[in-house]
């Protein structure tokens, strides 16, 4: 089967940054990603602009496509590309890859927009969708979305077996943290874990363009000299992952940060604040802590206490087999050992 993507997150290249940050769909965590799409199916990745016009010549020797554009689906919102695309590519399977509803908590009386809907039940017709976790399966389900498979991640199966090994307790603990977008209002438990980490003068990796401001954190000069001279900012996956290798712990809210410390032999304590870290972290069994119930005066030895990886070890091999049935049952061929 010929396979395509519509994606153009690895031309990045030479290009000025706001340009690298528009490829990877403004957020330096979609690399990750799909360098584990690209290694576990192989498809050709096309400018999304052949599907949504329909430039024949550049889409009709594929079978399939995939598609990553639902992996965040927020409250009453519709994605005419993603139905353009549908349309102009006949009656082939686009396959959605880690669809997740977004909210704060698990919202059970989650609002889908009428067209996102329709959009859903046209794609389960050709293809088995692939959803990130049992909260948006349970919801998809309740609106007659039923063609689904629960599979987590991509970027998880990037690498077939994990070992992680713990610093001993005397030893030193060099710490890298990440937090969320600096976009919207950020709430006070929020606030609160990232004065932990200003206070800790822990290094940052930032994933995401936007600027912190006063709407976002009412008083946000107080991070302005941390941020300035601890963040870290990668647009090529190997730089990024040679830069955690120099840790022993990362904590922080950005999922594909933490899966890149584990693939790079750094314990991830995952701080969950959204809908989706939560779902991913349930469904993998990945040590995490809700934001709500972080401590300004817990220790980071503490928290690093809490990175028992026994529960994942446990269901990964399991989950390889999900992945593994779900690829099967849309017909692709997938390099999962």
């Amino acid at each position: 089967m010929k396979l395509g993507i519509f994606s153009e997150a690895f031309s990045t290249g030479e290009q000025p940054v706001e340009t690298k940050f528009s490829r990877v769909g403004r957020n330096t965590g979609n690399l990750a990603f799909f360098r584990a799409i690209q290694k576990l199916f192989r498809p050709d990745f096309l400018k999304p602009y052949y599907g949504i016009h329909n430039v024949a010549e550049k889409i009709e020797n594929y079978d399939a496509f995939l598609t990553t554009d639902l992996v965040w689906i927020n409250e009453n919102i519709r994605y005419e590309n993603t139905e353009k695309i549908l349309k102009n590519i006949g009656d082939r399977a686009l396959i959605p890859v880690s669809v997740g509803l977004q909210c704060a908590e698990y919202k059970r009386d989650f609002d889908m927009h009428p067209s996102a809907l329709r959009l859903l039940h046209e794609i389960q017709e050709r293809c088995v969708i692939g959803v990130r976790g049992q909260y948006t399966a349970e919801i998809l389900d309740a609106y007659g979305v039923k063609n689904i498979e629960i599979i987590g991640c991509p970027s998880v199966y990037y690498q077939s077996r994990y070992q992680l090994e713990k610093q001993p307790a005397r030893m030193p603990l060099k710490t890298v943290c990440s937090f969320k977008t600096f976009w919207g209002r950020c709430s006070d438990y929020e606030v609160r874990f990232l004065d932990y980490c200003r206070k800790k003068q822990l290094d940052f990796v930032e994933q995401t363009a936007q600027p912190m401001s006063r709407f976002f954190i009412r008083d946000c000069t107080r991070f302005e000299e941390w941020l300035a001279q601890a963040s870290h900012l990668f647009f090529d996956v190997d730089e990024w992952g040679r830069f955690l290798q120099d840790y022993h712990f990362y904590i922080g809210m950005r999922f594909h940060g933490g899966v890149l410390a584990m693939q790079n032999g750094v314990c991830p304590l995952f701080v969950v604040s959204d809908s989706r870290v939560r779902e991913l972290t349930e469904f993998f069994g990945l040590p995490s802590v809700e934001v709500k119930g972080f401590k300004l005066h817990t220790s980071l030895k503490k928290y690093y206490r809490k990175t028992d990886y026994s529960a994942f070890y446990k269901k990964y091999e399991r989950n390889k087999d999900i992945m593994r049935r779900f690829a099967a049952k849309n017909h692709l061929a997938i390099d999962l050992q």
